[in-house]
C-alpha cells in the first residue's frame, strides 16, 4: 500500500496551488507548524519532530478536510483497511494523544485539532499552503542524515493563505484530473524512494538520528560603566529583554539564567566589556554557549533627559575572539524598542531565521508592560539567583502588582515563594501564571504549566508536559533533567533512567553535563540503589572538576556524602561533605553551605552526637532565618526537637515540636505538617499520653494520604501500631503492620521491611506463636545485617531477646541483650539502653544472677531518672520490683508495683498492666498469699486471651499450677 495521498483538500476545496511537481515539496502552513507532505515531516520554528506514521496520517486527513469534521470512520478506512485487524478504539485514541502531543495542543483548549464528540475531529487552525523546490534541501528522510534542531524553517513563496472556515470553490476538471496525474507520479517515486530508504535502514540499527544542537547563545550582562547601584537594573532589565528578543522562535537555544549565574559564579565573571580567550573557552563547556553577549550600559543626560548608550559585543567562544560589536542608545522609557531593535541586529549577525511577527509578539508578551515593573522583575529575578530569596520575594511582589497581567512575574514569583518554603502559595501563583499565560509562546505556556503541575504534585500530567518539550526542543537540557525529574517523584525510576541515558546521547558537550549524573544519583537515591548512586555521584564530581563548574562539584560532594553515609562509611561521608561546604564557601553560597552543614549534623546524629549535632543545627536555623526560608527553619526545629528526644529531654523536645508545627503550619506545607504530627505522637506516647498520641497519628496518616506519600505512611502506620499494643488492640496494631510491610515491599526499601518484620514478630510473640515470631526476627536481622544497619540489627536483637525471654529462655536472650546494649552505648541510644537494661536484668534474675541484676536495675533507675519515656519508667519499676522481691522485700515490692498498675490501668498502658500484675501475682505467691496470687493470675488471664495476647495468658495459666 502506497503511503502517500493524491490530493489535499482545504477548507472543503481542492487547492490550485497543491499542484506541485514530483520535485518539489508542498508545505502546508498551520500555526506555528508546517508539515511537509512529500517528506512526511512535522516542523516547528525549523526544528523537525518525530511524528510516527499513523499520527502524520491524520494529521494529513485533517489538513484535506481542514474547518470541516472528519469521521471516525474515515480515519479507519484510511489507517486500517477493512481486512486489519485492531482494536480501532483504542488505536485511534492513541495515535491522536500522540498527534495532539507533538503540537503541544490541549484537548479541553484546543488551538489545532478539535475533537467532536460522537463523530470524530476537525482541525481548527488557518492553514497556508505553498511549494520549495526540493533541489535546495537535503532530502532528510535519508538516514544517515542526522536530526537536525536548529536548520532553518523554509521560507514561503507567495504562500496563498486559506481560512479554515471558507466554503467549497469548484474547480475545472481538467485542472483537477491533471493534478492527480501528476500527484501519482509522485506517489510512484516517493514509494520507490521509501523502499530504497528502508532497504538500508534495516541493514542499520535502530539507534535514534543524532540531534544537531541550535546554536546556543548566553546573554552575560552588562557593565554599568557609572557604577552607581541605582542605576544596576537597567543592564539586568536590559539583558533580560534581550535574552527574549534573542529566542523569539525558537532558532536559537538561549542559556538560562539560572546557568549564566552559575557559570558567572564558578568563573568569577564579572559584567564586562571582553572576555578573554580562555574564559570563553570555558564558558563554551560550561554552560555550553557558543556565542556569549557582554557588553557596557552608559546612561546619558541631554538636556535634562534621562537617555542611555548600550554597547554589545558578540564573542564566538570556539574562535575565542569578538565577531560583531553594535551600539544602540535611547531613553529609558525606550528600553523595551532599543532591546528590540538590538535582537534583531544580533539575529541578523548570527543568521538566525527572522522570526515570525506572532512568534515575536508571544516572545514580548513575556516581559512587563511599563518601565517600573520591568525594572522590579529584573532586580527580584537577579536576587534570586543570588540566593536572596527573601529580597527576591518582596521585589516580584511589588512587580506583580505593578504589572498584575505578566505571567512571567507570576510564575517567578512562584519560584520564589516555593525556594521559601511556601507551596501553598506558590501554587496560587503559579496557577495565575498559567491562567495569564494564553498570549505567550506554546513554550512558554508548557514550561509554566509544567512548574505548575510539578507544584501541586500533578506528576502524570507534568510528565506528558515536560516529554512534549523534550521532542520539541531535543537540545534543551533542563527539559530533559525535567522530565527525569518527574518520573523519579512519580515513583516511576526506570523511566527516570530511561530519560538520563537519552539525554547521555545528546551531542557534547551537552551529554557531558553533570547535571545528567547528578539526576541519575537522585533517582537511585529515590530507589534505594545507593552503590549505583555512589557511582553516579563520583561520575558527577569528576565531571564537575573536569569543567571547573565550582557549585555543581559542591552538588556531587554532597551527593557523595549522602551515597557514603547510605553505605555505613560514616568517616567518608563527613570528609565528602566537609568539602562540598569548603567549595560552598569559596563561591559565597550561604544557602549551599547551610545545607552542607544541615548534612553534618545528620551524620552526627547517626552517630549519636546529639549535643553536636543541634548545635549545628541551630546555625544553620540562623542562616534560614535570615534567608528567610522559613520552610527549612520549620524542618530545622523538627530535627533539633528530635535531637533533644534522643537525649531524653522530652518537654524540651515537646515544645521544639509544637514550634516547628506552627512554622509547618504557616508556609502550609502538609507534608512538613505531617512530620510533625507524626513527632509529636511519638512524644505524647512517651509522656504517657496514648489517647493523644493516637489523635496525632491519625491526622498525619489522613495527611500521608493524601500526599500519596506512601513511605511516610507505612512508617506512621509503624508507630501507631505500637500505641495499639500499648492500648491493647494487638489485632488492630498487626493489621497495620501487615498494611505497611505490604507498602513497603512495593516501594523496595529493604531495610524499611526489616523494621516492619520486626513489629509483625513482636505481634505474632504476643500471640502465641513463638516459632513463627523467631523466623521473622533472624529474616529481619538477615536484611540488617546485610546491610550494614548495626543499630536497627541491635533494636532486632532486643525484640527477639524479649521474646526468648517471655518463652521462658533467659539463657540464649543474654548474649542478645547484651550485643544490643553495646550498640545502643555506642551510639548513645538513651531509651534503647534503659529498655534493654531493664530487660537483662529480668533474665539475670531469671538465671539467678541476683547481683548482676541489682547492677543492672540501678543503671536503670539512674537513667530512667534522666529519661522522661512514661512506658520505659513503667517497664524499670515492675524490674526494681522484681529485684526486691527476690531480696525478700517483700512489702516495698507489693507496694511498689500496686502503685506502677495504677499508673499504668490510668495512662491506658495495657500491656504494662498485665506485666505488673503478673509480678505482684509472683510476689505474692512467694510470700505465701496463695488465694490472692491466685486470682491475680486468673484476671492476667482472663484480660490477656480477650484481648489476643496469648503468650502472657499462658504464662498466667503455667503460674497458676
Amino acid at each position: 500500500m502506497l503511503d502517500f495521498k493524491p490530493e489535499i483538500v482545504v477548507g472543503g476545496m481542492v487547492q490550485a496551488q497543491m499542484e506541485a511537481k514530483p520535485s518539489q515539496s508542498r508545505i502546508v502552513r498551520f500555526g506555528v507548524f508546517e508539515a511537509d507532505l512529500q517528506r512526511r515531516e512535522l516542523r516547528k520554528s525549523g526544528v523537525r519532530f518525530k511524528l510516527h506514521d499513523q499520527p502524520f496520517q491524520i494529521l494529513i486527513l485533517l489538513l484535506e478536510h481542514a474547518g470541516e469534521i472528519v469521521t471516525r470512520d474515515e480515519i479507519r478506512q484510511r489507517l486500517w483497511p477493512g481486512n486489519t485487524f485492531v482494536e480501532f478504539d483504542n488505536g485511534l485514541n492513541v495515535a491522536v494523544t500522540k498527534l495532539r502531543t507533538a503540537l503541544g495542543d490541549d484537548a479541553e483548549n484546543p488551538r489545532f485539532v478539535e475533537t467532536v464528540p460522537r463523530r470524530g475531529y476537525r482541525l481548527v487552525a488557518p492553514i497556508s499552503v505553498t511549494s520549495s523546490s526540493a533541489a535546495t534541501a537535503a532530502p532528510t528522510e535519508n538516514p544517515d542524515a542526522p536530526t537536525v534542531a536548529p536548520a532553518l524553517p523554509t521560507v514561503p513563496s507567495q504562500p496563498t493563505v486559506v481560512p479554515a472556515a471558507e466554503g467549497p470553490i469548484k474547480q475545472h476538471r481538467l485542472a483537477v484530473g491533471m493534478m492527480i496525474v501528476l500527484l501519482m507520479v509522485s506517489a510512484i517515486a516517493t514509494y520507490h524512494w521509501r523502499a530504497l530508504l528502508a532497504g538500508r535502514a534495516s541493514a542499520k540499527s535502530n539507534a535514534a538520528p543524532a540531534i544537531i544542537p541550535r546554536r546556543s547563545v548566553a546573554v552575560l550582562g552588562f557593565r554599568n560603566l557609572p557604577g552607581r547601584p541605582d542605576e544596576d537594573w537597567l543592564t539586568t532589565a536590559f539583558s533580560e529583554m534581550l535574552s527574549t528578543e534573542l529566542a523569539a522562535g525558537g532558532s536559537l537555544r538561549l542559556v538560562s539564567e539560572e546557568d549564566v549565574s552559575r557559570a558567572k559564579r564558578d568563573l568569577r565573571i564579572a559584567d564586562d566589556d571582553t572576555l578573554a580567550k580562555s574564559t570563553l573557552a570555558s564558558l563554551r563547556i560550561d554552560p555550553g554557549a557558543d556565542i556569549v553577549v557582554i557588553g557596557s550600559c552608559t546612561p546619558l543626560e541631554e538636556k535634562g533627559h534621562k537617555r542611555f548608550r548600550v554597547d554589545i559585543r558578540l564573542q564566538d567562544t570556539a574562535a575565542g575572539e569578538t565577531i560583531a560589536e553594535e551600539a544602540f542608545t535611547g531613553g529609558e522609557e525606550d528600553l523595551f524598542d532599543v532591546a528590540s531593535r538590538a535582537g534583531a541586529r544580533l539575529r541578523a549577525r548570527l543568521g538566525a531565521t527572522p522570526a515570525s511577527t506572532e512568534a515575536m509578539n508571544a516572545a514580548r508578551a513575556a516581559l512587563p508592560s511599563n518601565e517600573q515593573a520591568a525594572r522590579l522583575y529584573a532586580e527580584g529575578r537577579a536576587k534570586f539567583w543570588d540566593f536572596d530569596f527573601l529580597a527576591a520575594r518582596d521585589l516580584l511582589v511589588k512587580a506583580v502588582a505593578a504589572d498584575p497581567e505578566n505571567a512571567a512575574a507570576h510564575s517567578a514569583l512562584a519560584e520564589t515563594w516555593s525556594a521559601l518554603g511556601y507551596g501553598a502559595t506558590a501554587q496560587e501563583q503559579a496557577k495565575q501564571a498559567l491562567d495569564l499565560s494564553t498570549k505567550l509562546s506554546r513554550e512558554e505556556q508548557l514550561s509554566i504549566e509544567g512548574r505548575y503541575r510539578e507544584l501541586i504534585f500533578d506528576w502524570p500530567k507534568a510528565i506528558e508536559i515536560y516529554r512534549a518539550l523534550t521532542q520539541f526542543y531535543p537540545d534543551n537540557l533542563e527539559y530533559g533533567l525535567r522530565l527525569a525529574t518527574v518520573l523519579s517523584k512519580a515513583g516511576r525510576s526506570q523511566d527516570s533512567l530511561l530519560a538520563v541515558a537519552a539525554l547521555r546521547r545528546l551531542p557534547k558537550p551537552i551529554s557531558d553535563d553533570p547535571r545528567i549524573d547528578l539526576r541519575e544519583a537522585n533517582t537511585f537515591d529515590h530507589a534505594g540503589e545507593y552503590q549505583r548512586l555512589q557511582t553516579a555521584a563520583a561520575n558527577a564530581a569528576t565531571k564537575a572538576q573536569k569543567r571547573g563548574s565550582r557549585v555543581l562539584l559542591a552538588e556531587a560532594k554532597l551527593q557523595q556524602s549522602l551515597a557514603a553515609g547510605r553505605l555505613n562509611d560514616p568517616k567518608g561521608a563527613l570528609v565528602l561533605v566537609g568539602e562540598a561546604q569548603e567549595v560552598y564557601k569559596e563561591v559565597g553560597d550561604k544557602y549551599g553551605f547551610a545545607r552542607a552543614q544541615y548534612r553534618i549534623a545528620d551524620l552526627l546524629f547517626d552517630q549519636g552526637q546529639f549535643a553536636e549535632s543541634n548545635a549545628l543545627l541551630e546555625q544553620c536555623l540562623q542562616v534560614f532565618h535570615t534567608l528567610g526560608s522559613d520552610r527549612d527553619a520549620a524542618a530545622t526545629l523538627n530535627d533539633i526537637a528530635g535531637g533533644l528526644f534522643e537525649m531524653g529531654e522530652v518537654n524540651k523536645a515537646k515544645g521544639m515540636y509544637e514550634e516547628a508545627l506552627v512554622g509547618q503550619r504557616l508556609v502550609r506545607n502538609k507534608r512538613g505538617i505531617a512530620d510533625v504530627l507524626a513527632n509529636l505522637g511519638e512524644i505524647a506516647s512517651q509522656q504517657g499520653d496514648l489517647a493523644k498520641a493516637r489523635k496525632y497519628y491519625e491526622e498525619a496518616l489522613g495527611l500521608y494520604n493524601e500526599l500519596g506519600e506512601n513511605g511516610a505512611l507505612a512508617a506512621i502506620q509503624n508507630n501507631m501500631g505500637e500505641v495499639l499494643v500499648d492500648q491493647g488492640d494487638l489485632a488492630g496494631a498487626k493489621s497495620l503492620w501487615d498494611q505497611s510491610l505490604a507498602l513497603r515491599r512495593e516501594l523496595g526499601k529493604e531495610s524499611d521491611v526489616a523494621e516492619s518484620m520486626h513489629n509483625i514478630a513482636g505481634a505474632l510473640g504476643e500471640q502465641g506463636d513463638v516459632a513463627s515470631a523467631q523466623k521473622l526476627y533472624d529474616d529481619a536481622l538477615a536484611i540488617q545485617a546485610n546491610r550494614g544497619e548495626n543499630g536497627n540489627a541491635a533494636r532486632t536483637r532486643l525484640g527477639k531477646a524479649e521474646l526468648m525471654l517471655e518463652s521462658g529462655n533467659p539463657a540464649d536472650s543474654e548474649p542478645l541483650l547484651r550485643s544490643a546494649l553495646e550498640q545502643f552505648k555506642k551510639e548513645k541510644q538513651v531509651r534503647e539502653e534503659l529498655s534493654t537494661r531493664a530487660t537483662l536484668a529480668q533474665a539475670l534474675l531469671q538465671l539467678d544472677r541476683l547481683t548482676e541484676a541489682r547492677a543492672e536495675v540501678g543503671q536503670a533507675t539512674k537513667l530512667a531518672a534522666k529519661n522522661e519515656s512514661y512506658d520505659i519508667r513503667l517497664k524499670t519499676e515492675i524490674v526494681a520490683a522484681q529485684v526486691l522481691s527476690a531480696e525478700g522485700t517483700f512489702d516495698n515490692a507489693t507496694g511498689n508495683l500496686r502503685h506502677t498498675i495504677k499508673d499504668a490501668q490510668k495512662a491506658g498502658f495495657f500491656i504494662r498492666q498485665l506485666e505488673a500484675t503478673m509480678a505482684l501475682a509472683e510476689i505474692e505467691g512467694k510470700s505465701g498469699k496463695k488465694t490472692e496470687a491466685r486470682a491475680l493470675l486468673q484476671s492476667v488471664e482472663k484480660n490477656a486471651r480477650s484481648r489476643g495476647f496469648l503468650l502472657i495468658a499462658r504464662k498466667a495459666v503455667e503460674a497458676r499450677g
